[in-house]
């Protein structure tokens, strides 16, 4: 079990165009490639809370809007 102060809400873009809030627990972040992001980018590793799998991911930072109007950190 985490904290809740361990959770973010970030408006998310994916690599399809497709736009939601997730709940994440960030952890580190790097700059390259990955499977579904070809074009070197920083890349935040984060367990998505919302992914019905619970798996760790890799979101692209330019993609995250942790400003989004309604967010708020927990």
């Amino acid at each position: 079990m985490t904290d809740d102060a361990d959770v973010l809400n970030v408006s998310y873009t994916n690599w399809k165009g497709r736009t939601s809030v997730r709940r994440v627990i960030l952890s580190t972040m790097r700059f390259g490639t990955s499977e579904w992001h070809t074009e070197p980018t920083w890349l935040i590793s984060a367990f998505d809370l919302d992914d019905p799998a619970k798996i760790w991911k890799e979101f692209d930072l330019s993609m995250c809007n942790f400003n989004h109007k309604g967010l708020e950190i927990k």
